[in-house]
């Protein structure tokens, strides 16, 4: 009986814990593309990307003449096998260069992505931790589509007052 007491006892005073706590939600994504500077970090990436593509598209050219230049050969009744061989390794260091410079091309994309927003990450965090502290928040969850959110009640949605201090 007096486990059963103690043990209500800690889940009342649990409660009462949690009761006092107040949090806020915010989606952080959504704040982000709202954000002026957000244009000019996908205009960046867009001509990183750009640069990357042509460079791919100039090495997937060269295979693909090399390729028709190996078909040509090959259908010569004359042709050396040795050439043959010659041609056909060096189509296959084209295409693992080809994949090569396509793996660099999305880690370097990714790098740079992660590089130019940066700077609005820090802001918008500064910002929502401002706007906690001087709504008395104990917690802000980040309510963005995927997150383990179940419920928020949206008079706790402090995107207006962040929005405000970031001047958007």
């Amino acid at each position: 009986m007096k486990k059963t007491i103690i043990v209500l006892a800690l889940i009342v005073a649990a409660f009462t814990v949690n009761a006092q706590s107040k949090i806020g939600h915010i989606n952080t994504s959504e704040l982000i593309e709202m954000m002026p500077q957000t244009d000019s970090v996908q205009k960046k990436l867009q001509s990183i990307q750009a640069q990357w593509e042509q460079i791919l598209s100039e090495k997937d050219a060269e295979m693909q003449a090399k390729y028709q230049a190996l078909v040509k050969l090959s259908e010569d009744p004359n042709a050396s096998i040795e050439i043959l061989e010659l041609k056909k390794s060096e189509l296959e260091k084209l295409q693992s260069s080809y994949q090569e410079t396509n793996t660099q091309a999305n880690a370097d994309l990714q790098k740079k992505q992660q590089e130019f927003l940066q700077p609005l990450l820090d802001a918008v965090r500064a910002a929502i931790e401002q706007v906690a502290e001087e709504k008395g928040f104990d917690y802000i969850i980040d309510s963005t589509e995927g997150s383990a959110l179940l419920y928020s009640n949206p008079s706790s949605d402090i995107m207006e007052d962040v929005k405000t201090k970031l001047g958007i």
